[in-house]
């Protein structure tokens, strides 16, 4: 009974755990176009300056920060996501994003527009994560010192 219980306990404390090291990386695209990309493969982010040419800075989450990222993978289920175009948005010009999950070999990509469709569940939960991403990404050092944007999109 004891080994069950612990069998039971390590399945469960795996299941909420990210994948090892290195077994667990994304590429997100946001804005317009999609042009700022956080890319954890090799720890990059491409920032969109609109009328400048775009600055690549270095920027490596830490792993408190890709374990709240992962934990919200999971809450909204996106493995289980359709990887379809889905459109979330009707606002011109709209943000754009595609996220590129690689977990545990596997690779998921799921691409939405905008995130403003209170209608769709699916729109909502992408919303979450889209803001989740870009709060952590904004409220870093790197990119609180990268170049100000120049101009915007109409």
């Amino acid at each position: 009974m004891k080994a069950l219980i612990i069998a039971t306990t390590l399945l469960l404390l795996q299941s909420c755990s990210p994948p090892n090291k290195g077994q667990f990386d994304f590429v997100f695209k946001f804005g317009v176009g999609g042009k700022n990309e956080l890319n954890t493969f090799d720890n990059t982010f491409t920032k969109d300056l609109v009328m400048d040419p775009p600055q690549k800075l270095a920027l490596k989450l830490t792993a408190e920060e890709k374990q709240t990222i992962y934990n919200k993978l999971q809450e909204i289920d996106f493995s289980q996501m359709a990887e379809e175009e889905l459109p979330c948005s009707g606002a011109q010009p709209h943000s754009t994003c595609k996220l590129v999950v690689n977990m545990n070999g596997h690779q998921k990509t799921v691409a939405w527009s905008g995130s403003d469709n209170p209608a769709d569940s699916t729109c909502v939960k992408l919303a979450g994560l889209q803001q989740l991403i870009i709060s952590i990404i904004f409220n870093r050092d790197e990119y609180k010192h990268a170049k100000p944007i120049r101009g915007g999109y109409l």
